[in-house]
């Protein structure tokens, strides 16, 4: 086999019954190892007490994306109880493209979850210098200092699906941040 015969992975969408995101993954990779499934999850702030912790929730209910190799047999997904469609353009095709597409790698490349990401205060700004929130900074429309999340638009399926997405703060030193700011 040559570098010319490997084949990229083909993106695609499921729409599955609400609440099973993460079992129908979980199956889907089980039952067809060729394909890698992600319910798409983000991680999330939650107080509670005055103790802060981080939950994981499903961002898109109902959604799954996939990657499959180019000879997948795609009406397999029928035989799975919990798949109720294969999204598709209006042209029948399935294999997403265009800002579907972009997206689909997006949180391919993070695993299927979208982490926390880190931010630093630069004067009465913020800066986002790592994590998911650094590839979406043209699209985050508030940010709630305090409670460490960011407003963003992420666009999926023609739609604009608005979400918070949490960031932590680093200190200056931790990103090797020089501030120019005086301390008092």
């Amino acid at each position: 086999m040559t570098d010319n015969d490997i084949k990229e992975p083909l993106y695609g969408c499921l729409y599955v019954a609400v609440g099973t995101e993460t079992q129908t993954a979980n199956l889907l990779e089980t039952v067809c190892p060729e394909l890698q499934v992600y319910a798409v999850k983000k991680i999330k702030h939650r107080q509670t007490n005055g103790v802060r912790t981080y939950e994981t929730e499903v961002l898109l209910p109902g959604y799954l994306i996939f990657t499959c190799p180019p000879d997948f047999f795609i009406n397999r997904f029928y035989l799975f109880r919990n798949v109720r469609r294969i999204l598709r353009y209006k042209n029948d095709e399935w294999q997403l493209k265009g800002d579907d597409l972009a997206f689909a790698k997006w949180v391919v490349g993070m695993n299927g979850e979208i982490g926390l990401s880190q931010a630093v205060r630069e004067g009465t700004m913020i800066r986002i210098v790592s994590g998911p929130l650094k590839d979406c900074e043209g699209q985050i429309i508030k940010v709630d200092k305090h409670r460490r999340n960011c407003l963003v638009t992420l666009g999926f399926d023609n739609q604009l699906l608005k979400t918070w997405l949490a960031f932590d703060w680093l200190e200056p030193k931790e990103q090797g941040f020089q501030s120019q700011m005086k301390e008092d």
